[in-house]
């Protein structure tokens, strides 16, 4: 494995192969193939969303080559009216592997990981910059400042003095 995108986080489907000369069931191998690579991106205009909730619509990218090339045409997903089972069910009958977002409820992370999509969060930033980064390796260049959020509402209940991150109140700064 060398590291990229494709090759730490790609499906991988088996497939059998023969050598020559090998007879019917001797010298038969299962070899990994990686197949292509989806990746999700909420918008805000040419923005990454502050949070998948409130994106209108998804960029998918479709990287079949392990240097980050694109050879498919990039897809636009519309998830406005939707609620979270629909949208993440609308990214898994995609075949969506990773969601790029600002931010992601934790709650729902569960189900995500369920369905197949790996979500990094704490991301902002020009969209194309975000899958730049990801493409070399290199979120930590797009993550936003602090620890990466979780929903509105998770926040409020932990109150703003957790939010700072403060010893003994149940926050954290750093992951």
């Amino acid at each position: 494995m060398d590291g990229t995108p494709a090759a730490v986080g790609g499906r991988r489907r088996w497939r059998e192969t023969r050598r020559a000369g090998a007879g019917r069931g001797r010298g038969t191998v299962l070899a990994a193939v990686a197949e292509a690579m989806r990746v999700a991106l909420p918008l805000f205009g040419t923005e990454l969303s502050p949070r998948f909730c409130f994106a209108a619509e998804v960029l998918i990218v479709t990287q079949d080559r392990p240097d980050g090339v694109e050879t498919r045409p990039r897809e636009r997903l519309v998830l406005e009216g939707l609620g979270w089972p629909d949208r993440l069910r609308r990214l898994a009958e995609r075949r969506v592997d990773v969601l790029l977002c600002g931010g992601f409820p934790r709650i729902f992370r569960a189900q995500a990981e369920a369905l197949g999509i790996r979500v990094e969060v704490g991301l902002g930033g020009e969209a194309e910059r975000v899958l730049e980064a990801f493409r070399r390796n290199a979120l930590h260049e797009v993550t936003i400042g602090g620890r990466p959020r979780g929903c509105r509402r998770t926040e409020r209940r932990r109150g703003a003095v957790a939010r700072a991150g403060r010893p003994g109140t149940g926050g954290s700064a750093a992951f």
